[in-house]
């Protein structure tokens, strides 16, 4: 019932009796799976990240073989900045799902903007000997998204997130040919 009345006020765009009811159908079944996840649904789209995570953690007790709830913390983490907790719940969406897309790609995706993060940060260096640790430091971490982008590519061929991500990723590291590929392939996917 709690549910059925929910999504009328979701239906009617009226968040706070929407909250409202998930609440106090929380109170009443506190374990109810289905509440939480509308709970928590209406967090990841109001962009409470913080409540999402405490909601995700309690839906993964209830269901931890559940890839897209392992995901869902991912990118909450990612949004809160938890760097360690948003690779270590990708990282477990793909133990249950190895070819889990969204998982795989985000966790490449991720290195890959820690590593674009590392080379803005060397650019701001003047000593030669600092600037050339920190792109070394880069390029590691482009070698560790490199795999799950690869993977991402070979899971979904025609994405043109993974495949403008790897372009990017192989002229950083200094892979042209592999480059010149992805650019071809994102050329011929966007019609150009």
């Amino acid at each position: 019932m709690y549910l059925y009345i929910a999504n009328l006020y979701q239906k009617q765009g009226d968040d706070e009796k929407y909250m409202e009811v998930i609440k106090e159908g929380r109170a009443a079944y506190p374990d109810n799976s289905d509440l939480i996840l509308y709970e928590l649904n209406f967090y990841l789209r109001n962009e409470k990240f913080v409540e999402a995570e405490e909601n995700l953690k309690l839906a993964i007790s209830k269901d931890p073989t559940n890839k897209q709830l392992h995901f869902s913390l991912g990118v909450v983490y990612d949004n809160l900045g938890n760097s360690e907790g948003a690779i270590e719940s990708y990282k477990r969406a793909i133990e249950v799902d190895p070819n889990y897309f969204d998982a795989v790609y985000n966790l490449g995706a991720f290195y890959f903007n820690q590593g674009v993060e590392v080379i803005n940060v060397a650019n701001e260096i003047e000593a030669q000997k600092e600037y050339d640790a920190k792109m070394a430091e880069a390029t590691a971490i482009f070698k560790d998204a490199q795999p799950y982008l690869e993977k991402a590519h070979d899971l979904e061929p025609t994405d043109l997130g993974a495949i403008a991500s790897l372009q990017q990723l192989y002229a950083r590291t200094g892979e042209i040919e592999r480059a010149t590929e992805m650019k071809k392939k994102m050329e011929a996917a966007s019609g150009k």
